[in-house]
């Protein structure tokens, strides 16, 4: 499901002005993540974690602990591993459901000998992050709410696997941030 231009808009802006300081909300999230989980947290971008803890923190005052608030943290976590530029995903983005969104993604699935993808199969593997880590964190164990928001969470809600209540929070909250 191809975000709204209203949400598209706001991210663009984001990506674009001062870098945040991400030193609080890293500090936020280690704590209520563990050990493999910091380190994949850890390997998105600044601008991906501030958005992640502040969905997360969001998430905390209306619906408390829990794996929900895992979920929010994580649920970007797809886009390490797919690493690209604020133009690049702006490409991609711009590409999703057209005809080179789905040559972007058979270039993602063509993976060289070396292991590094080019600059257009990392765009095609960002038009599949949500699946991309939704499966890693499946690799590490997390709890199966976790790993389905990261792969449901631009998904409409009658396909969502995680409780309805808590994905309108998620999806709400990431939507708005």
């Amino acid at each position: 499901m191809k975000d709204s231009p209203a949400h598209l808009y706001r991210r663009f802006r984001y990506h674009v002005g001062p870098e945040p300081d991400p030193e609080d909300a890293d500090r936020w999230a280690a704590e209520r993540l563990e050990g493999a989980q910091q380190a994949l947290f850890a390997s998105m971008t600044i601008r991906d974690r501030v958005h992640s803890v502040a969905v997360a923190r969001r998430t905390e005052d209306v619906l408390g602990e829990g794996h929900h608030v895992q979920a929010a943290l994580l649920h970007d976590v797809g886009k390490a591993l797919a690493p690209l530029g604020t133009t690049g995903r702006v490409v991609a983005s711009l590409a999703e459901g057209t005809t080179l969104g789905d040559w972007l993604e058979r270039r993602a699935s063509r993976r060289p000998s070396g292991g590094r993808r080019g600059p257009l199969a990392s765009m095609g593997a960002y038009l599949t992050y949500t699946e991309l880590g939704a499966r890693r964190l499946e690799e590490l164990g997390v709890p199966p709410m976790v790993s389905a928001w990261a792969r449901e969470h631009h998904l409409p809600p009658e396909r969502w696997t995680v409780p309805t209540d808590v994905g309108t929070v998620l999806a709400e909250f990431d939507e708005e941030l």
